[in-house]
């Protein structure tokens, strides 16, 4: 009979994109927005605006529900 034996096996990071915007908001009114792009292409960044924009519509409408998710991560 053989023991149930949890496997665990950890991922390893092969590539990692990120895509930030900032917006700064000055005193005399105006705004400064900068955006990062590192490792997205032109195609990629349009398709994953069109999915966050129909997403963001889906959650004012109501239909999904946003997940929120904290973790906190302690390393010794």
């Amino acid at each position: 009979m053989e023991e149930n034996k949890e496997i665990k096996t950890e991922k390893k990071v092969r590539l990692v994109k990120s895509y930030t915007i900032t917006v700064t908001y000055c005193e005399d009114g105006t705004q400064i927005m900068k955006r990062v792009n590192d490792g997205f292409n032109p195609l990629e960044l349009l398709g994953l605006s069109d999915f966050i924009g129909q997403e963001i519509k889906e959650q004012i409408q109501g239909k999904i529900k946003p997940d929120t998710i904290t973790r906190q991560v302690v390393v010794d």
